[in-house]
This record gives C-alpha cells, sequence and structure tokens, in this order.
C-alpha cells in the first residue's frame, strides 16, 4: 500500500480573533479576509458586526430552531460558489446559546456542539471565529476555566489573534491585533 500524503494547499484555514468588547475584532476579521483574499459570509450571532463582509440574515431568535438555522446555513455556505470562508461573529455567545438554560452541562449540549463542530469540520470552508476574551485559556487545566468546548475550538484554530485598544480617550483609541505565537515544545 502506498501512502497517501495530504496536500497541505487545500487545508482550510481556521483563525480565531478574541479580546474585550469595542476593541476592533470583527473590523480586523474583515481586513484578514480581504488580505488574504478569501469570499467570506459573516454569521453574526450578537448582530454587532458592521464591517463591509457580507452578512447573512439568519433568525437566531429561538434556540430550537436557531441551532437548525446555523447548521443548514452552514451546509448551504458549503455549496455556494460565491463564498470559501464563514464567519461566526459571536461564538463565545453561540456556545452559550446552544446550551439548555435549565442544565448547561445536559446529554444535549454536548451534542449539539459535537455536531456544529463536526459540520464545520466537514465543510472544508476556511472558518474564521471571533469571540470574546475568555475564548482564550492561558492554563486550561485550571477547573473555573476549563470549558470543553473553548479548549476544543482553541485546539482546533490554527491561527489566532488577540485584539486590544490603547488609549485613556475614546476619540484616541488606538487598535491593536497580535498573532499568538507558537509555544515551543520543550
Amino acid at each position: 500500500m502506498a501512502l497517501k500524503l495530504k496536500n497541505r494547499k487545500n487545508v482550510p484555514r481556521k483563525v480565531l480573533f478574541y479580546g474585550k468588547d469595542g476593541t476592533g475584532k470583527s473590523t480586523r476579521a474583515c481586513q484578514y479576509v480581504k488580505i488574504k483574499g478569501l469570499k467570506a459570509v459573516v454569521i453574526d450571532v450578537d448582530e454587532t458586526n458592521f464591517t463591509e463582509c457580507d452578512v447573512l440574515d439568519l433568525n437566531l431568535n429561538n434556540p430550537v430552531q436557531a441551532f437548525s438555522n446555523m447548521i443548514s446555513a452552514i451546509e448551504e455556505i458549503k455549496n455556494d460558489d460565491n463564498y470559501d470562508t464563514v464567519v461566526i461573529d459571536g461564538i463565545t455567545s453561540w456556545i452559550d446559546y446552544i446550551k439548555p438554560k435549565k442544565d448547561p452541562y445536559a446529554a444535549i449540549t454536548t451534542s449539539r456542539f459535537n455536531e456544529f463542530a463536526k459540520v464545520l469540520r466537514n465543510s472544508r470552508l476556511n472558518v474564521i471565529l471571533i469571540g470574546q476574551v475568555d475564548m482564550y485559556i492561558e492554563d486550561p487545566g485550571k477547573e473555573e476555566k476549563n470549558n470543553r468546548r473553548v479548549v476544543f475550538l482553541n485546539g482546533w484554530v490554527n491561527e489566532k489573534y488577540y485584539c486590544y485598544r490603547t488609549g485613556d480617550n475614546p476619540d484616541n483609541y488606538q487598535y491593536h491585533c497580535v498573532a499568538e505565537k507558537k509555544r515551543e515544545v520543550k
């Protein structure tokens, strides 16, 4: 049997932009899309994306329908020649949204998240996730910070960018976005 090597040119990009509110995460993600020559459509979970990127008009108001609508939207984007990238703006909210209100650790949470992750992975789309600063876990071993879904997404993406702003006056804020450096294995 001959070994078949993966064509690395066809490996989809998986990117995470994270930071606090108002630090330019969506804007930087849109700039990234343009620089890399990607054809992106945004699924805006929190309705906070006001960039030049195309934004999908998707009903996410009802949790039961929202999950089905999200999965269907990713499938449709996958089959649309106009797009090769899905941007999920508000991934932190989405993770919270798909868990049941009464029991956040119920089995349905895990199955919904697993189905969502599987659909993203199998879509072969480039995926850009935009989330709050809690999407990045410095020490996943700490129990109070250990959200399995966040840990999974952190391990799944292959590029991470931290966005922040400096300045004391909102009129003079300066926005920054820095790539996370790869950690060396010791």
